[in-house]
């Protein structure tokens, strides 16, 4: 056995249980729909309606939320900055993400690249700021970018892309 194969049976011997439970997590929402809604098996791997498809879309959410919440422990645990505009940078990348569906009609892979470019810029262009302020300035400095970055959203002039105070709304799920 070479060395790297040795790694991978130590790697998944130690994460046995973890994988189990993920294995089960992802089959939950298909086990409820076939056990209550009574639906044969092909109804179920189909996934078009249902108890699966409610559970795989609140799963999903938690998973986004989950994701928000580990985000905001990595820059106020690890690095110590409190930061009142880290909502900011979902939102962009979930803007842009709707606004490529709805207005540009894009596919959802390149959908992806773009939020992945519009990211490296929101990045390239607070790196800018950010690096120089510390302790409560780097908040008071975040709390103002989020602040500007709502009132852009909010702006009449982003209405027919953004939605202003209704908010984004009537993109496809991408297929």
């Amino acid at each position: 056995m070479t060395t790297l194969a040795a790694g991978f049976n130590v790697w998944f011997k130690k994460r046995r249980l973890l994988l189990i439970a993920t294995a089960l997590l992802v089959a939950f929402p298909f086990i409820i729909s076939l056990v209550i809604d009574g639906n044969g098996l092909g109804a179920v791997i189909a996934n078009d309606d249902g108890n699966a498809r409610f559970l795989q879309g609140l799963a999903i959410e938690i998973f986004i939320l989950a994701l928000y919440a580990i985000s905001y422990d990595l820059i106020l645990g690890v690095t110590g900055l409190l930061s009142f505009g880290h909502a900011m940078f979902f939102a962009v990348g979930a803007y842009t993400f709707g606004i490529m569906l709805k207005t540009h009609e894009m596919n959802w892979i390149a959908a992806l690249l773009v939020v992945v470019i519009a990211a490296v810029l929101q990045a390239v262009l607070f790196g800018i700021v950010l690096p120089r302020v510390k302790g409560i300035t780097f908040a008071l400095v975040t709390l103002g970018l989020a602040s500007v970055f709502w009132i852009v959203i909010q702006s009449s002039d982003l209405q027919q892309w953004a939605g202003a105070e209704i908010g984004l709304q009537g993109v496809q799920p991408p297929v």
